[in-house]
């Protein structure tokens, strides 16, 4: 994923407009601006260093389990809690623990993403913001179980679609250089909180690192036309889901308009992406592939205990 295509606000006027379209709509629904928090006149709560995004009610509860002092927010009139916000610490080196905000998003998709993300930060006016969940793997990269950290989120569908789809990288953004690189030295001391069993023996979950797919479509299988021109616009790719792109697009707004907010995304990988010559799956009508059922509570507990093991012993500034 070349560094000239580093984020949609650089990446021409079409993938520009696009971004704008986005953060319009969440405009829309928020119904505030950056600058401003509603007629009754209640402004943000007070700041936290991290807030953490979920999706699934899995992930949101994997979360939570590994904080201290945990407290619903009441909300308010003008940020009614519609993200199930919840307060909580984790201990640090420092004579203070680092205060966190965990959010549930409820819905997947890049609009979904994007909402709870701008949102959030409106609300509590987080130093960071991580996306914690699970995702999908590409074969022969990773495998059930692991850890990926996003260096980059890739939003995929973002293309030229005539007789084939031919996919444009512009739509990219890249995560906090620091985060990345504190995530990269972290040691294998995070597994034992892991608080689910494993689906099968021996599992070892390693921490990969690398760019990361980002659409609103469910990937089941790597060898669809579709997919195929993504994986060929780029073949460092080692996961895909469904919101960094939305989630990473408020964030770089927020950057834009003044506010001080990095942004990284960890997804445990819950099942691999069906690649060619691999015996057919079935399918439930609910569109979730078993491997992905089973494997869901485990990938979502070990992003969980990678992103706290991280904020606790790998974070690069103090609490505020």
């Amino acid at each position: 994923m070349p560094r000239a295509a580093a984020t949609a606000a650089r990446a021409g006027p079409s993938a520009a407009a696009g971004l704008a379209a986005l953060c319009a709509l969440a405009l829309a629904f928020v119904g505030c601006a950056w600058g401003g928090f509603g007629e009754r006149g209640d402004g943000p709560a007070p700041p936290v260093d991290i807030a953490i995004i979920t999706v699934l009610p899995e992930e949101y509860g994997a979360v939570l389990r590994r904080l201290s002092r945990v407290a619903p927010d009441p909300g308010s009139a003008s940020f009614p809690n519609r993200y199930a916000w919840t307060r909580g610490e984790v201990e640090s080196a420092f004579d203070r623990p680092y205060r966190v905000v965990v959010a549930l998003a409820g819905e997947a998709g890049e609009t979904s993403g994007a909402l709870v993300t701008r949102t959030t930060i409106m609300r509590w006016r987080p130093r960071y913001v991580l996306l914690v969940g699970i995702a999908g793997g590409i074969p022969g990269v990773v495998t059930t179980g692991d850890v990926v950290v996003a260096s980059a989120i890739w939003g995929y569908e973002y293309g030229h679609l005539s007789d084939h789809f031919a996919p444009r990288l512009q739509l990219s953004f890249w995560s906090d250089p620091i985060l990345v690189r504190s995530a990269e030295k972290r040691a294998a001391g995070w597994r034992p909180d892991i608080r689910v069993t494993a689906p099968r023996a021996g599992v070892e979950p390693r921490v990969v690192i690398g760019n990361v797919a980002s659409g609103d479509k469910v990937i089941e299988t790597s060898t669809s036309g579709f997919f195929v021109s993504v994986q060929k616009a780029d073949s460092a790719l080692v996961a895909v889901e469904m919101e960094g792109a939305g989630a990473a697009a408020a964030v770089e707004e927020a950057q834009d308009h003044g506010i001080a907010v990095g942004f990284l995304m960890i997804r445990g990988i819950s099942d691999v992406v069906q690649s060619q010559g691999e015996p057919s799956r079935s399918t439930a009508a609910s569109g979730q592939n078993p491997e992905r059922g089973t494997w869901k509570q485990y990938a979502a507990s070990a992003a969980a205990s990678f992103a706290v093991d991280l904020i606790r012993s790998g974070w690069p500034e103090p609490p505020r």
